[in-house]
């Protein structure tokens, strides 16, 4: 289709022809360059709309009350506070620690 035409083979073709095979290609071209423009516009607004939520996440976030320190305060109960049998390892039945 995008061949240039044999010097003799276009005397032969009526100047309707020609005009109708010029904008044939020039149909092909922009359906070519569309098709490729639209996967990359929909990736575009895509990615727009995730930031608009990521910023409307992070908008609400910073507007949220802050909690007060009795809120954040974690309890953690340890009753044995001896680590020695969580942190000794037995390699073969045999452990300095153990006899």
């Amino acid at each position: 289709v995008f061949q240039c035409p044999e010097p003799e083979k276009s005397m032969k073709v009526p100047e309707e022809e020609k005009n109708k095979a010029q904008m044939l290609r020039e149909t092909i071209i922009r359906t070519m360059n569309e098709a490729l423009t639209k996967p990359a516009e929909i990736a575009k607004q895509q990615m727009s709309k995730r930031c608009q939520d990521l910023a409307s996440f992070m908008e609400s976030l910073m507007e949220e009350v802050p909690k007060t320190d009795e809120e954040l305060r974690l309890e953690i109960h340890d009753p044995d506070h001896s680590y020695y049998e969580r942190d000794s390892v037995m390699l073969g039945g045999i452990s300095p620690h153990h006899d």
